[in-house]
């Protein structure tokens, strides 16, 4: 899901990603990062962002519906 809230210094895009796996992925940055380079060019490609102009902020958000338990240390010392 993609919501798009105007700013006064331009758009900021909130990108929520959901995703059910039967485990943890420890890749799971890695897709965030390919998911809002998606984004980006596609927006690039419907004319949204122009050339020489800032690519706008994206904020994403993402939620993994895994089994965790026991896969995360206890502590942050761990």
């Amino acid at each position: 899901m993609i919501w798009r809230i105007q700013r006064r210094d331009g758009w900021l895009y909130i990108y929520l990603l959901l995703e059910f796996q039967s485990a943890v992925d420890p890749r799971v940055a890695l897709r965030i990062l390919v998911y809002t380079g998606l984004l980006y060019q596609d927006l690039i490609r419907r004319g949204e962002v122009s050339r020489g102009e800032k690519l706008p902020a994206v904020f994403p958000l993402s939620s993994t519906m895994a089994a965790i338990r026991g896969a995360l240390p206890a502590t942050l010392a761990s």
